[in-house]
């Protein structure tokens, strides 16, 4: 998404500071919006690719990808309805960039019981 920013012209922070970004886009800034429609775009159609197999009718979507908050998840879901037969909501997950962090400590003991009964 940085990458795509630098090469727009879009506005972007410090390193991978992404939030410059969501915020131009917000504001309607021409080359922010078009950044975060293509990253949209893209998330969307491996999004749908997913949906095929599991059909789940909710993505939440956590991690660095939820700090876009509507700003990117509201063209993701516009894509998405183009690339789906079943309507899916997509939401952002409440414990924003934590979500990943919080996940490996839920798995970490399922994997450390996995690892100490393999045979």
């Amino acid at each position: 998404m940085l990458r795509h920013a630098l090469e727009a012209g879009a506005p972007t922070g410090y390193e991978d500071d992404i939030a410059p970004l969501f915020e131009a886009a917000a504001a309607g800034d021409p080359a922010a919006v078009a950044v975060v429609d293509r990253v949209a775009t893209r998330f969307a159609r491996g999004l749908a690719a997913l949906l095929l197999v599991l059909d789940p009718g909710r993505v939440v979507i956590g991690g660095g990808v939820s700090r876009g908050g509507e700003v990117l998840l509201e063209p993701v879901r516009r894509q998405l309805r183009r690339h789906t037969l079943v309507p899916v909501t997509v939401q952002a997950s409440v414990l924003g960039e934590q979500a990943v962090a919080y996940g490996t400590v839920r798995h970490a003991p399922d994997a450390a019981e996995e690892r100490m009964t393999a045979g």
